[in-house]
């Protein structure tokens, strides 16, 4: 019995054995590597002199991958072509694509280009330089650039040395030096030799390291570049730090406004109604003829901002024709010439219905405090039945008070606007009946009603802002989001102040208005002109319904 025991026991464990020896595998558990690549050495050493290689190598502790590699290796100065880089071992071998000039320091910055092939945790910044003379520069600059009309930093911007001794480098060469931002929009130069250099920083969408096409954001500073370094003492202890100027260049990345103007679109959308729409806005005079509408037959409007024209038909006649031919002539900016004439057919539309369409000024059943009642159709009217036009008070849910009323017509004879006496928190409702207006070509309106509620003065906000500042040529935008809800100027005492607000979160921005036109306007590299200065005032502000905000806003100059 022993015996046979004794087997028990060797056959149970040599089961447990096997059943243990089944389930070795991958350990589980422990903290995740989060440790990028560690640099282990470099071939020849980083920061090395009278470099005459073909290639250089650098070794890491564990074995690593490229990520974009073409996008994330920056070189300054750069090569004509982008250095071949392969994976060696634990390491990478970075070839170059040509002989590297005599005298010259280089440096190869990857921008998490570098990773391990496990956790893919990259090497944020990883700087290799080396000097085919006999010394190696080391000045370094630094700065941020941010958009000139947000304000905010922008990642992933070049940013360019270029000796001083040549104006249209920009344009023409790559750069000396080249550097590109990082999230919070900084820059570094190092390595850079002593000189006298210009900076620019470049939006660049071709990758050629130059100021190529019309539309990249571009920065550029007045003043020449000189870089230096200083030995500062620190404390007692008889500590110097080396301090490297200029450490703070500030870049305002703007848009050149496009000068070439041109017809965007253009459209028919009711038989007497002809819009033509511009690219920009247009100082010039802007001139049309026709071969088919004589200069009295058209209502000629402009939009506010000058950048759209608009036509409204006076007669039938004119306005049936299948084809209505237009040359509009205006200033392209092209040439010295300048002017263009474009030649225009616009077809008679066919209409998406019968009836006649009427917009009113009434938003989600409210009317503003400040608004009259306004109704507006697509084309001139011909005639109004006011036997077919009726307002009314709704005194409660059961009663109707038909109401005096005033019709006037307005915007060139495409609108009504309602005179009425209003009180607020009140409902009220405008009865069209069918064929109450009639257009230029016979159209009508089918039967329509607008009920809205007039709002009470005590459901709006409004906000003072006084403006400590020495500046006077300015003005301030209210924004709720990224729109526009209103524009003020300052007054003699320079504060600005915004009426009729929706309760809610709002902030605001002062534009330097230079040049006293209105409006923000950008900067021209040829003339070094900069953008106009945009400065946000640095907290959101909360209104509430009737209640005025007051805040005082000191600018440091």
């Amino acid at each position: 019995m022993r015996l046979k025991s004794s087997f028990i026991l060797l056959g149970i464990i040599t089961i447990i054995m096997i059943y243990s020896c089944a389930k070795i595998g991958r350990p589980t558990g422990g903290s995740k590597d989060s440790r990028p690549p560690q640099i282990k050495g470099a071939e020849p050493l980083n920061g090395s002199v009278n470099f005459n290689q073909k290639s250089f190598d650098i070794r890491f502790d564990e074995y690593v991958q490229l990520n974009n590699i073409q996008q994330n290796l920056i070189v300054s100065p750069p090569f004509s072509e982008k250095p071949q880089v392969k994976i060696k071992g634990k390491g990478i071998r970075v070839i170059l694509p040509e002989a590297p000039r005599e005298n010259t320091t280089y440096s190869f910055m990857f921008l998490n280009a570098i990773s391990d092939i496990t956790e893919r945790n990259e090497i944020p910044s990883l700087v290799y330089a080396f000097s085919t003379g006999d010394q190696i520069d080391s000045l370094r600059i630094s700065g941020t650039v941010e958009d000139a009309f947000t304000t905010k930093p922008i990642e992933g911007i070049y940013v360019m040395l270029h000796t001083a001794d040549n104006d249209t480098a920009f344009r023409i060469s790559i750069p000396e030096y080249l550097t590109v931002t990082d999230k919070d929009g900084k820059f570094e130069f190092q390595y850079v030799a002593e000189g006298r250099y210009r900076i620019y920083a470049l939006e660049d969408a071709n990758y050629s390291y130059s100021f190529d096409q019309p539309n990249e954001k571009i920065a550029f500073l007045d003043s020449l570049i000189i870089p230096k370094a200083e030995r500062i003492f620190i404390n007692s202890d008889s500590i110097y730090e080396t301090v490297y100027f200029p450490g703070n260049l500030h870049l305002r990345l703007f848009e050149e406004k496009q000068n070439q103007q041109y017809i965007k679109e253009e459209s028919r959308i009711h038989p007497a109604r002809i819009d033509i729409i511009f690219q920009q806005a247009e100082d010039s005079i802007i001139t049309w003829s026709s071969p088919d509408l004589p200069q009295d037959a058209v209502i000629t409007q402009f939009s506010a901002e000058n950048d759209s024209l608009r036509l409204f038909i006076k007669d039938k006649n004119h306005a049936s024709l299948d084809s209505i031919e237009l040359n509009v002539r205006y200033f392209s900016h092209v040439d010295s010439i300048g002017w263009t004439q474009d030649t225009l057919m616009f077809s008679y539309p066919e209409p998406e219905s019968e009836l006649l369409k009427i917009k009113s000024n009434i938003s989600e059943g409210k009317l503003h405090y400040y608004q009259k009642p306004r109704f507006e159709i697509p084309a001139l009217i011909d005639s109004i039945d006011l036997n077919k036009i009726a307002f009314y008070y709704l005194k409660n849910d059961s009663t109707e008070i038909l109401k005096d009323f005033r019709i006037d017509t307005i915007k060139h004879g495409t609108a009504l606007q309602i005179s009425t006496k209003l009180l607020e928190g009140e409902a009220y409702r405008m009865m069209f009946d069918s064929a109450a207006i009639t257009d230029i070509i016979g159209q009508t309106n089918d039967s329509l009603s607008f009920e809205f509620l007039y709002r009470k003065m005590s459901s709006y906000s409004s906000l003072k802002m006084i403006i400590n500042t020495a500046k006077s040529d300015f003005f301030c935008e209210l924004l709720s989001g990224d729109n526009v809800i209103q524009t003020a100027e300052p007054n003699a005492d320079n504060f600005v102040r915004f009426n009729f607000l929706e309760p809610g979160t709002y902030r605001v921005r002062l534009i330097v208005d230079e040049n006293k036109n209105g409006k923000w306007d950008t900067g021209t590299l040829d003339v070094e002109k900069q953008p106009e200065y945009i400065i946000y005032y640095p907290e959101q502000i909360e209104l509430r319904a009737n209640w005025e905000q007051e805040i005082d806003w000191i600018l440091t100059e």
